[in-house]
């Protein structure tokens, strides 16, 4: 039989005033999306970086595979020019168990390279999610090439780029939010009130009459003895503090970690350039023993023992660079550029 509406207006003077404080949900809301953002870049850049290292172990296995085919192929050739120089009379035939004994542990060097090829088949088919039976080959060529960047420039990159540094910026700044909403609790709560209600009766004696009323006033609430209040703004104070030591903290690991990273690197193409000087002399000392060898200058034992150094170099060499590769991806990683580098891009949700 009646009804009515009313509208009241509270506006906060003190606990609740200001932009600072009002928009605080928003503000706190938007920087947990930019860390959640972040961690999903941070993850996928992991997986990407889990790929191309799986990739380059599967081009190092089929690069062994070769290279121990090749040494194979090398020690099947001296023992047919054994058996030549044995038909000739300048070599005496017991001469060609060193031989065939280097052929045997090539042989089982080459089943050794074959097993690992599969092993690491089979792990990029896993990180790829593809069927375990797929034929599936590296069908690129080893190519190095040097990075040139030093430890400034690197620092500054991960600065602005690296999720990790990121978040832990985006998590002080949270902190400093929280601490201004708990310090505002502590605020008197002193708020402007005005209303107007209006009520209508359908069944009065002169038929439906209607009524109006206002009023403005202060409200005013004093926290007194409430100690949650306190505990909030210690507990807020700590954690702004802990976040800033470990703000700190996080930029001396990133800088001790570009240096690490970049210093590395470049060791790391210094071995690859003594590793490629080492092969191609080791390649270059096996020629020309094998030239003696045909004069009758040298022996089984000597081209026996100049092939392994061959075979370690190209073992070290082969090393080398799938370690230098390897570097230059963990340092996109550190850097927080290895989307970037590889042209992905996430969808914005």
């Amino acid at each position: 039989s009646s009804d009515g509406l009313g509208l009241t207006l509270t506006q906060p003077l003190l606990r609740g005033a200001g932009k600072e404080v009002t928009t605080a949900p928003l503000r706190l809301a938007k920087l947990t999306e930019q860390v959640n953002q972040l961690n999903v870049k941070a993850s996928v850049s992991k997986t990407v970086y889990d790929i191309i290292a799986a990739y380059r172990t599967l081009m190092k296995s089929q690069t062994q595979v070769t290279l121990a085919m090749e040494a194979l192929g090398r020690a099947v050739s001296l023992l047919n020019i054994n058996k030549q120089l044995i038909g000739a009379g300048r070599v005496a035939e017991f001469d060609v168990v060193q031989i065939e004994a280097d052929i045997a542990t090539q042989e089982l060097a080459v089943e050794e390279a074959k097993n690992q090829l599969a092993a690491s088949r089979l792990v990029m088919l896993k990180l790829l999610a593809l069927d375990l039976e797929t034929p599936v080959r590296a069908s690129d060529t080893l190519q190095v090439t040097r990075l040139d960047i030093d430890q400034a420039t690197a620092l500054k990159v991960a600065q602005a780029r690296q999720p990790q540094y990121l978040a832990t910026l985006l998590q002080s700044e949270q902190a400093s939010i929280n601490l201004l909403v708990a310090q505002d609790r502590g605020r008197w709560d002193v708020s402007l009130v005005a209303g107007v209600n209006q009520q209508r009766d359908n069944h009065s004696i002169n038929g439906s009459n209607r009524t109006w009323d206002s009023y403005t006033g202060l409200k005013l609430e004093i926290p007194i003895g409430d100690i949650s209040i306190r505990q909030a703004k210690v507990n807020a104070q700590t954690l702004v503090e802990q976040q800033q030591l470990y703000q700190e903290e996080a930029l001396i690991d990133l800088k001790r970690q570009i240096t690490d990273s970049v210093r590395g690197l470049n060791t790391l193409w210094r071995q690859l350039e003594i590793s490629q000087r080492v092969m191609d002399l080791s390649r270059r000392k096996l020629s020309i023993e094998n030239d003696k060898l045909n004069a009758g200058r040298s022996s089984n034992f000597q081209i026996i023992s100049f092939e392994a150094d061959l075979r370690a170099a190209e073992d070290a060499n082969l090393s080398a660079k799938i370690s230098y590769l390897d570097a230059r991806a963990q340092l996109d990683v550190l850097l927080g550029v290895m989307l970037e580098s590889w042209e992905i891009s996430l969808e914005s949700f």
